[in-house]
């Protein structure tokens, strides 16, 4: 072969494309179906020293294309232009050497002496010598080809070595000289192959189809292999081991998840009934099919026994029953009533049934003075107060007789409505809970405050006869915004938000709201005696304190750093009512809701932020990007999707939305993070990262 025609490509003739910059040029041999395929062109008649051995990696890149587009029924063209050769003489001195049938001859003869030393037997074809040698099963498990332009290619149990960068093969040029032969016959030779995991029998057995077919993967990192030998082997394995019967380290890593398998497998029992605990993911094909047309068959007889009942009953109703006359039925509708007390004897007695009943019967003898007994109240108050609409629906119905929403009304007005604290509500809380009785770890309590925007505007209160709507955070800010606003000389501003607080019992399911505040939109200095208000209050009830909890809203984070050092970091300060430290959190719903908002702003949204890490930038238009990869936007045939639960909603927030947590924690997870890894983006590994980092946060 010529030297200078191993820079230049068989089709389009271009140099510097394959050859001698490219360690594994490729082969036209290998390719040469696709190549008679696309354009007409059998490589395999080539002239030795006329036409070049390689392709060009454009070529190769335009054939891929062609072939995969075949595969697809595509109708598409390679644009190759093919190069015509012609045999001729280098003049330019560039060393040219036409490799004669002598030089040829002595390199077979070379390679046959080598391989009968080492025990491996030797095939002269037209266009190639093998050399094969054959392992304990009977078989080649390793052949070298040597072909007519001296290119070669290792095979390893069927799999093609020369391409999938073995490192034994690596300082080994791409055409073999004289010299080059021992060196790769030495190779083959007294390296062995990998034995894989072949003593999973039953892992394999329980992994094939319905009939019999044979499985392709048993993990999904793997390859079942069944020529010469049955053997499981990693995808990466490397076939060639320098000491006999042994395994690659890939097969032996790959030994630990088929042992897990199998251990999980001898834990099924042979005969697997509909009524078996086992996971349906463990077990074999087989014993899946077994249970599912036992299931069926049970569903069939449950359906055949059901419809012989029915059969029967309504016989025995045809033949039994008496269809009585209007005057007979209501003679037995006042038998019925005379026999309530055996009815009554079949109900518990105190139970919440016979309540109701006493109650629903006195509530037709007496009407609008009817007097409810305190536990239909309670049950009436929880009903009204999680749905007015329903609790009127079921009241107007006729199913049941329940007291009027004006009788209902005392119970939930009980207290004078004013802003602030309402002491009559804690006194109730402390006289419903039993405070007093309470052991003193039940005591502990946690308060937990946040600003909800409202309506604004004024209301007449009738009761009290007052104006509400104005802004009233305690009589000091008050008194410090009243000062405010005639320094300015403006009017008493009207409220646009309430500050709730509210109680959590933290070893009991007590919770209640203590009081409320209209602002503007609540600071730090307004919140210190608002909060520290309500802490001496509870304290001086008879609550123990321990916490305070609120979202990370700066006013909030001001109000907790105020308790501290300038410039350092504050979650706790001494009780001044005890000796006890209380402590302060930013709850993980509201935390996990201001993530993600900061994410979608970084170059997304209102484009206030811009997030990054490790040099690379944190966007949510990654998230859009991998939504569309998702659901298959590009793709011809959409399959399963990996972010089943995000959707439109998820990405496209509105001010009602992104109040919503379960959408922060759901964008924010591992599910996310694991498909920004199978999208493959380089550009999006920060914020894979960043996803991951905060699953792990809740």
């Amino acid at each position: 072969m010529a030297e200078c025609l191993r820079d230049v490509c068989r089709l389009c003739g271009e140099k510097g494309a394959a050859g001698l910059h490219r360690r594994k040029p490729h082969n036209k041999e290998k390719y040469r179906d696709v190549i008679l395929q696309a354009l007409d062109l059998d490589v395999s008649q080539d002239v030795l020293g006329t036409h070049p051995p390689f392709l060009c990696h454009n070529c190769f890149k335009k054939l891929d294309l062609w072939h995969k587009a075949l595969k697809l029924q595509k109708q598409t063209s390679c644009n190759i232009k093919v190069a015509t050769f012609f045999e001729h003489e280098c003049s330019q001195g560039c060393a040219v050497v036409h490799l004669s049938l002598d030089d040829l001859s002595s390199i077979c003869n070379r390679v046959i002496e080598l391989a009968s030393q080492h025990g491996c037997m030797t095939w002269r074809g037209p266009d190639r010598l093998k050399v094969m040698k054959f392992g304990e099963s009977g078989y080649p498990e390793v052949e070298l080809s040597i072909f007519n332009d001296v290119s070669w290619r290792v095979d390893v149990c069927g799999f093609d070595v020369t391409g999938s960068g073995c490192s034994l093969f690596v300082d080994v040029p791409a055409s073999l000289g004289y010299a080059d032969v021992e060196g790769v016959v030495r190779i083959i030779c007294e390296n062995d192959v990998c034995t894989g995991n072949g003593d999973y029998p039953l892992l394999v057995k329980s992994k094939e189809g319905s009939a019999g077919q044979i499985p392709v993967t048993i993990t999904g990192r793997d390859t079942f292999q069944i020529h010469p030998y049955r053997t499981i082997r990693h995808r990466k394995c490397s076939l060639l081991v320098s000491k006999p019967k042994m395994k690659c380290d890939l097969c032996q890593l790959l030994r630990v998840d088929l042992s897990v398998l199998s251990s999980r497998l001898s834990n099924v029992p042979a005969a697997v009934l509909t009524s078996s605990t086992v996971r349906n993911d463990v077990l074999s094909n087989s014993n899946l099919q077994r249970k599912m047309k036992l299931m069926k068959a049970e569903i069939q007889s449950l359906k055949r026994r059901s419809g012989a009942l029915q059969e029967k009953v309504r016989l025995m109703i045809e033949g039994d029953s008496i269809t009585l006359p209007v005057g007979t039925s209501t003679l037995v509708h006042q038998a019925m009533e005379q026999e309530e007390s055996a009815f009554m004897s079949a109900v518990p007695e105190h139970s919440y049934a016979a309540l109701l009943w006493e109650q629903q019967k006195k509530s037709f003898q007496k009407g609008k003075g009817m007097r409810w007994h305190p536990a239909i109240i309670r049950f009436c108050l929880a009903l009204q107060s999680k749905s007015s609409a329903t609790y009127d629906l079921l009241r107007e119905s006729g199913f049941l007789k329940l007291p009027h929403p004006n009788t209902l009304h005392p119970y939930t007005h009980f207290g004078e409505p004013t802003a602030g604290f309402n002491s009559d509500l804690v006194l109730r809380i402390v006289e419903d809970i039993n405070l007093y009785s309470l052991p003193e770890h039940e005591r502990n309590i946690t308060i937990m405050f946040d600003e909800m925007k409202i309506k604004a505007g004024l209301v007449y209160s009738v009761r009290s006869g007052a104006v509400v709507g104005f802004v009233d955070v305690g009589s000091i800010a008050n008194e410090i915004l009243q000062f405010e606003v005639k320094c300015k000389g403006g009017k008493v501003p009207i409220a646009s938000h309430v500050l709730v607080l509210m109680i959590r019992g933290i070893f009991t399911s007590l919770r209640s709201p203590i009081g409320y505040y209209p602002s503007l939109g609540i600071s730090s200095h307004q919140l210190y005696p608002c909060i520290w208000e309500a802490i001496n209050l509870l304290e001086a009830v008879g609550f123990i304190v321990r916490s305070l909890a609120s979202d990370g809203a700066s006013a909030n984070r001001k109000f907790y750093r105020i308790h501290g050092p300038r410039n350092s970091f504050t979650h706790s300060v001494s009780h001044p009512a005890a000796e006890r430290d209380l402590f302060f959190f930013c709850d993980a719903p509201h935390l996990m809701k201001t993530t993600r908002n900061n994410w979608e702003n970084s170059g997304f949204n209102n484009m206030t932020r811009n997030l990054h890490f490790q040099k690379q930038d944190i966007k949510w238009t990654h998230l859009l990007m991998l939504y569309d990869w998702d659901i298959g936007k590009n793709r011809s045939s959409p399959g399963l999707r990996r972010l089943y639960k995000i959707t439109y909603e998820h990405l496209h927030l509105t001010p009602t939305l992104r109040m919503r947590v379960y959408m922060a924690t759901q964008v924010l997870s591992i599910t996310v993070a694991n498909a920004f890894k199978a999208f493959g983006c380089h550009d999006t590994s920060s914020t894979q990262l960043f996803v991951s980092k905060f699953d792990q946060f809740f």
